[in-house]
């Protein structure tokens, strides 16, 4: 692409240098546009003449009164002018080309031709040329290395060295083929060929490639590498599909607006990675979170008239990091979703609205399934936006928060337009990839202890306290501790509720005696009422 600037209009010559922020410029189409700081024009000593790879300027443009005239041909780096057309609503031959590549030595050679054809037509007196380059930013011409008997192993084809020979110098390219690998010079306007593979494909495409005959490839056994102490992800994908959940894949790239309603407090701005140059305005920023894709696709499944739906999705999520090498960092992170029936409707009952425990038993078999279960514990915390309050937890393993899940709050709910509520969750999947191998452990010869304790606690005090207050404290000897029952009502205060725990005790060596368990269980007791005021109801 060439350029031709009324040499009257022009105020000291013109120079090639990165806009003004906010500098505008009346293009050639009458377009009066705004120019950004990284965009590069084509100015004079006063103002642009010229978006630089797309575009003259109307303020020089060639009239009816021109008679002089100076032409432009410059070579533009494809990364500088990418994206600049699209961001101001343009799309030109120019851009296209620049954005594409051209032959970065044909400028001059241009300029001489342009010249010839003016002298030609219309007449007139040329003038000088003048070349501008920058050595140091000029693409590179490779000397690429290249070996026939690779050629004719990927190919597959037995092609002589002579032909292949010939081949590279019909597409103009020096071809040193004194030793192997030989050294193969591109031409300046194939800048499509970068590597080796590149030069095989030239070949294959003038050989033929109907002349490739289709080969079984050989197929190898490889040894079983997988560790047993990893879990790997396909693993855990199983199993959520094995209990009705369809996976979805959905773009990393999503509506601002969205990533702020899923969000909401917990949204830092330090962490947004805004796109540059986004495919659409929906898909304007890199996400934080899997749970707004789960839940556009929870709303495209209500407009088809799906109500139950059940959907999961693994993948990264980006947050921008300034010391990080590639200015970001990602985390992988797995999603659930669920809503409408439990259980698919039939003849003998009808099913009954998802709800927070249902998910939750499905994270709780996913965590037993890579051993995590005795080290997870879940926090209510009504402080998560996204989540309805008295119905959100934050996961926590080993103390430390690796997700959260919840019932989804109306107001996210209303944004995303859904007919109906979701349980959602959402955890680190690092967390779930490495499990504890398991040991063999001889069953015991002895009898098992059962034991069931009422308590009465307020309704502050979480079951999972109190559970882990038991564990700790009734010894070595607890098999097991299980809440099969919570009741409020009658004789129970109205702040207060009843939690009804079964506690099962066994022994390797000997038969437990009552007045063993009495004093865990008393010891037990004690320490609850301690630390929680939780008291054996009467």
């Amino acid at each position: 692409p060439m350029h031709a600037f009324d040499l009257a209009k022009l105020k000291g010559g013109i120079e090639v240098r990165l806009a003004k922020q906010d500098e505008s410029l009346l293009l050639l189409d009458g377009q009066d546009v705004t120019l950004q700081d990284d965009m590069l024009v084509i100015a004079d000593a006063e103002k642009p003449v010229a978006l630089a790879g797309i575009m003259g300027g109307g303020n020089s443009e060639i009239d009816e009164n021109t008679q002089d005239i100076l032409l432009e041909a410059a070579y533009f780096s494809p990364l500088v002018i990418a994206g600049k057309a699209r961001a101001l609503g343009l799309h030109t031959d120019s851009s296209h080309r620049f954005e594409r590549g051209v032959d970065s030595m044909l400028q001059a050679k241009a300029i001489e031709r342009a010249t010839a054809l003016l002298l030609e037509i219309v007449g007139g007196e040329a003038g000088p040329v003048f070349e501008q380059v920058d050595a140091e930013n000029m693409p590179p011409i490779e000397t690429i290395a290249l070996r026939p008997e690779r050629i004719r192993r990927l190919l597959g084809l037995g092609v002589s060295d002579a032909t292949i020979k010939q081949h590279l110098i019909d597409l103009q390219m020096d071809v040193n083929d004194a030793q192997t690998p030989w050294q193969v010079k591109r031409p300046s306007w194939r800048f499509d060929v970068t590597g080796e593979h590149d030069l095989v494909e030239e070949i294959g495409r003038l050989e033929g490639l109907d002349k490739i005959e289709p080969i079984m490839p050989k197929l190898r056994a490889k040894p079983y590498t997988e560790l047993e102490s990893t879990i790997a992800p396909y693993r855990l994908k199983t199993w959520l599909a094995g209990q009705a959940y369809r996976e979805i894949v959905s773009y990393s790239f999503i509506a601002p607006e969205d990533q702020a309603a899923v969000l909401g407090g917990r949204l830092e701005a330090n962490k947004l990675i805004n796109l540059a140059n986004p495919i659409a305005s929906n898909m304007a920023q890199m996400r934080l979170s899997i749970l707004p894709g789960l839940l556009s696709a929870a709303r495209s499944n209500e407009q088809r008239q799906h109500q139950r739906i059940r959907l999961f999705e693994s993948g990264n999520v980006f947050s921008a990091n300034t010391d990080s090498d590639t200015g970001a960092d990602e985390a992988s992170k797995l999603a659930l979703l669920a809503g409408g029936e439990n259980n698919t409707a039939y003849w003998a009952g009808h099913g009954r609205k998802v709800g927070y425990f249902d998910v939750k038993g499905d994270l709780d078999n996913l965590f037993d399934r890579v051993g995590l279960t005795a080290r997870i514990e879940y926090q209510a915390d009504s402080e998560i936006s996204m989540l309805h309050p008295g119905q959100a937890a934050n996961i926590l393993l080993d103390g430390k928060s690796i997700g959260c899940i919840g019932t989804l709050h109306p107001q996210v709910q209303q944004h995303f337009d859904l007919d109906q509520a979701y349980v959602v969750a959402e955890i680190c999947l690092s967390a779930l990839q490495s499990k504890k191998i398991a040991t063999f452990k001889s069953l015991s010869k002895f009898p098992e202890s059962t034991r069931d304790l009422a308590l009465v606690a307020q309704n502050q005090v979480s079951s999972s306290k109190i559970l882990k207050e038991i564990q700790e404290n009734a010894g070595k000897l607890l098999k097991s501790c299980e809440l099969f029952d919570i009741y409020r009502g009658k004789n129970i205060e109205d702040d207060s509720r009843s939690l009804a725990f079964s506690l099962v005790f066994q022994s390797d060596s000997e038969s437990l005696g009552s007045e063993f368990i009495d004093e865990l269980i008393a010891k037990v007791l004690a320490a609850l009422k301690a630390k929680y005021g939780v008291s054996l109801r009467s």
